[in-house]
């Protein structure tokens, strides 16, 4: 679970737990100090643009599974749960450096060039997040499928059980045995 959930962090990730440590902390006031204008887009719009990769990996992994799903292989749910739950995780995290990295922003370094960026790549991750909902949706009904076909199939066994046990009960008088 680990390793899935690090594969979403891994622009951030150069060799090691340290510098992931280092990159995931708070905002120190070292960054705080920062003037260059490039820095503060470059943190906004680098967090965001991993957001989205991260989204992309969940929408890839929403697909696969609905593609086994269509075919009635239910196998790997938990593989998909377990991948989707990683990457819900790094998305939160992202949301939250993010926030920092706007809250650390001085009001002089919103540019318009970082403000049309920012919104260019929400309006992506708006599209993401809608087809990720999208086959969600194809996922739950699927699965609402297979719980159906399963508890017809449990009632015809229980109901064959029950005929089985009827015609034992009345042939064993019969028979005298």
């Amino acid at each position: 679970r680990l390793k899935r959930f690090k594969s979403c962090l891994k622009p951030f990730w150069n060799g090691g737990e340290s510098r992931l440590n280092k990159r995931t902390s708070k905002v120190t006031a070292k960054d705080q100090a920062r003037t260059k204008e490039s820095d503060f887009h470059m943190d906004v719009l680098t967090l965001l643009q991993s957001k989205k990769r991260c989204l992309h990996r969940l929408l890839d992994n929403s697909t696969a599974f609905l593609a086994l799903a269509e075919k009635g292989d239910f196998t790997s749910l938990a593989e998909f749960e377990a991948r989707r739950d990683a990457v819900i995780k790094a998305l939160g995290m992202f949301d939250r450096k993010i926030t920092e990295a706007v809250q650390a922003l001085p009001l002089a370094e919103r540019s318009p060039t970082l403000i049309d960026g920012v919104r260019s790549t929400l309006d992506e991750e708006n599209s993401l997040v809608k087809s990720i909902l999208m086959a969600d949706n194809l996922i739950m009904g699927r699965i609402a499928q297979e719980q159906e076909r399963l508890i017809v199939e449990i009632n015809t066994t229980e109901k064959s059980k029950t005929i089985a046990n009827r015609f034992k009960s009345a042939w064993v008088p019969e028979s005298g045995e």
